[in-house]
């Protein structure tokens, strides 16, 4: 729902809830009336409560220099006669409670002489309500009333405010009210927003000074003292729509958030030919009441979306919706205004709409259907007047919607693919799949074509938005011509958006060369494959060709990948424990054009062979990386293990070492190399195939220990290299079991039965198998036993 009325204020002059009769308000005006005669007028506005206060029979006022402040006299003027202001627009309603407001009239000629600096005209009186809630003390504070005038040679009659003060406005419904001011001599007016005046009169209590001065008192004039959270741009806590006042029209405007008293006050500056010649002021009081008269509502019913009351379209496009206002109460009436109807701004076509009144609710319905030059960068209003026959008085809201109409979409730019060049007297030109606009934006592609460098001509033209080639059959023998394309989409307003890349016949060959990443063993019998990242990959085909590498082995083509959308591909039909394998690749592009081949790529073969503690490695050198191969590492696991580490690193140069470091608890190890590219190109890896070596195992025992405690030559039992499992008897010399174990960490005290052993010869048996098979092997022999 619409809520943002920006328009609509009623501006008031103010009622007191206090019942008590204070100034509220004010105005000097002149009229030159002949020679350097003037007619001076003052408008008086004060509440009507109290009969015992009323106006001043007399009053003095005081006519100084403008520029030196030296006084020209003073000027008596007589009370005319005074009443009770009418309310325009009230005259059906009932007026509010405590709604009365009194004018006085005070009216006298004067003769000034001429004076290039001009005069201005005050008269001072306290004081203001005390119900003011934006003026700090304000039962203490006085008003000024002041206007200033020009050179009376100029003959100059000051501004005149058009309209009476209404004396209230409605908490929390947007209102306008008309400061707008006539001026006989055609002068430029331009409005403001005051501070109110406080001047130099008061209570004698607090001030010292007196409500009414004896003499006029030359300017400045004090300003009065907003009260805490009240200020110029505050005036009466309105947080939506702040008071202001336009400069120009003299439209004041605000939403009122809270029922109270405010002061306020209005400037008219009068400019002819550019400079400033007068000034008058308008002191204002106005209350802001609780009204039961609710304002009308507006709704839009609309297909399209929008956001903070604006549609945005692109030219061509037609908006349509219906705009409702209701009022719960009254007859609402409906009119609508703005810069896109007939008489606007804009050459046709127009926008429609009507205007409407109903009780309770009113209907519009508008329609614009935009045509091709209509975008702006500025949005148009539609502005809906709505009005009400409500009391205490009718409201008017204005709501005001925004369209902002955007050039029409421009076409994507499209990424042109490639030409064929298979046949020398015709051509085709391919391209990406754009991101296409809808097709009532579009109207076609133009093709423009260039011969050996000529300047770029419209070649054709295509309708059809969803069309991927263009075949240019008078493309005459052109491997040898260099004939260059590029592509433009023009939208339905005939604007073009940005072009394609240009491709040529010549330089259009396909040079695009894959590059082989690398290739590396992945697991047992896989080679995965990687490329660069290949761009053009989803409209290219991969032609993989293989050779095993080995002397006389040659390649043939061993995969087709069709418009592959990835950089990697893993060959499973290999057999990587006993072969290399070399690969390279070409591509095929969209237009049939093959590529030069790229690198070759052979994958590492891991060989060794165990000798007496030692195990030897070689390997076939990695090939082929634009970087060339920084260092081989060398990484291991024994059998217990399941984490490789590495063991050693060696340069590029060398592709075989000898691994001494062995643990002799363990008799098989796995090894693989991993191949590193050098720095500068695609940082490249390359996996060898894993392979496993097994150390013979061998078991040794002393054949005489001493176990009298005396640290030396103690325990007797096996020293072994490379065992997995073993089981060792010893028997006395009548066959007796004295020690048995199969922990090769368990050796033999001398005891038996828990009592030491007898001296003497025992004999024992090793029964022990390695890592790599179950073949047993067996030693028997003496050992002696000595105390």
């Amino acid at each position: 729902m619409i809520r943002n009325s920006t328009l609509l204020i009623v501006f008031l002059f103010c009622c007191q809830f206090a019942k008590a009769s204070h100034i509220v308000g004010g105005d000097f005006t002149y009229r030159w009336i002949g020679g350097n005669n003037f007619e001076l007028k003052l408008k008086i506005y004060r509440d009507c409560y109290n009969s015992q206060t009323p106006f001043d029979n007399t009053i003095t006022i005081g006519i100084f220099d403008k520029v030196t402040n030296v006084s020209s006299g003073t000027l008596v003027m007589t009370k005319q006669d005074s009443s009770i202001v009418t309310l325009s627009g009230t005259a059906a309603c009932a007026l509010p409670a405590d709604i009365c407001v009194l004018e006085g009239t005070y009216l006298d000629t004067i003769s000034l002489p001429n004076n290039p600096h001009g005069y201005y005209i005050v008269w001072e009186r306290c004081c203001r309500n005390i119900s003011v809630v934006n003026i700090n003390n304000a039962f203490d504070t006085g008003m000024v009333f002041y206007m200033e005038m020009p050179d009376p040679a100029f003959h100059n009659s000051s501004p005149a405010f058009v309209n009476d003060p209404l004396p209230f406005i409605c908490e929390g419904q947007p209102l306008s009210y008309s400061f707008a001011a006539a001026d006989v001599n055609g002068d430029q007016l331009v409005y403001e927003l005051a501070t109110p005046l406080a001047g130099n009169t008061g209570y004698p209590t607090t001030y010292n000074i007196t409500p009414i001065l004896p003499v006029p008192l030359p300017a400045p004039y004090t300003p009065i003292l907003w009260a805490q959270g009240f200020n110029l741009a505050n005036v009466c806590g309105s947080s939506s729509n702040p008071m202001a006042v336009d400069p120009v029209t003299g439209m004041l405007t605000v939403t009122a958030d809270y029922a109270g008293v405010y002061g306020a006050a209005v400037v008219i500056h009068e400019f002819r030919n550019g400079i400033e010649i007068g000034m008058v002021r308008r002191e204002i009081e106005f209350a802001v009441i609780v009204c039961p008269n609710a304002a009308p509502l507006l709704n839009i019913a609309s297909a399209l979306s929008f956001s903070n009351n604006t549609f945005t379209i692109y030219e061509t496009d037609s908006i349509c919706f219906t705009a409702n206002a209701t009022d719960p109460t009254d007859s609402v009436y409906m009119h609508y205004s703005g810069d896109i109807f007939s008489g606007g701004i804009i050459s046709p076509p127009f926008a429609t709409a009507n205007s409407d009144s109903g009780l309770n609710a009113a209907h519009s319905y508008f329609c614009w259907k935009t045509q091709c030059g209509q975008a702006d960068t500025v949005s148009y209003n539609v502005v809906y007047s709505l009005s009400d026959n409500g009391c205490p008085f009718p409201v008017i809201v204005i709501d005001s919607l925004k369209i902002l109409v955007k050039p029409s979409p421009l076409i994507n730019s499209l990424d042109l693919l490639c030409i064929t060049l298979k046949d020398n007297s015709a051509t085709e030109v391919f391209w990406r799949n754009p991101v296409l606009i809808p097709s009532k934006y579009f109207n076609r592609f133009e093709i423009l074509r260039s011969m050996n460098g000529s300047p770029f001509t419209l070649l054709a033209t295509i309708a059809d938005q969803s069309a991927l080639s263009y075949k240019d059959s008078s493309a005459i023998d052109c491997m040898a011509n260099d004939y260059c394309y590029f592509i433009r989409g023009i939208n339905n307003c005939g604007v073009a958006g940005l072009t394609s890349d240009t491709l040529c016949t010549i330089s259009e060959i396909n040079l695009k060369t894959n590059y082989m990443k690398q290739v590396s063993v992945t697991d047992t019998n896989k080679i995965e494959i990687q490329w660069k990242h290949f761009p053009d990959g989803p409209y290219s085909t991969f032609q993989i060709y293989r050779k095993e590498n080995s002397a006389g082995a040659d390649y043939s083509l061993y995969k087709t990948l069709v418009h592959p959308g990835y950089d990697s591909w893993t060959d499973e039909q290999v057999f990587t424990s006993s072969k290399s394998y070399c690969y390279y690749l070409v591509n095929e592009d969209y237009c049939g054009n093959i590529s030069p081949m790229s690198n070759e790529a052979c994958t590492i073969l891991l060989n060794g062979k165990s000798g007496a503690g030692e195990n030897d490695l070689s390997w076939n050198y990695y090939s082929t990386w634009n970087g060339g191969v920084q260092k081989y590492e060398v990484y291991r696991k024994p059998v217990s293990g399941t984490i490789y580490s590495a063991v050693t690193e060696l340069p590029g140069i060398n592709n075989s070492c000898r691994d001494f470091d062995l643990d002799l608890h363990y008799g098989q190890y796995n090894y693989y190399v991993k191949a590193i590219e050098n720095a500068g190109s695609l940082n490249g890896e390359s996996l060898s195939n894993e392979i496993t070596l097994h150390q013979p195992p061998n078991g040794f025992l002393p054949g005489a220990f001493t176990p009298n405690d005396d640290g030396v030559n103690d325990l007797w039992g096996v020293t072994s290299s490379f065992v997995n499992t073993f089981d060792l008897k010893v028997f006395s010399r009548w066959g007796e079991l004295v020690f048995a174990t199969a922990s090769k960490n368990d050796l033999w005290d001398g005891s038996f039965n828990s009592k030491k052993a007898l001296q003497g010869i025992y004999v024992y048996t090793l029964r022990y198998r390695g890592f790599e098979n179950n073949n047993i092997s067996v030693k028997t022999g003496f050992v002696t036993l000595l105390r």
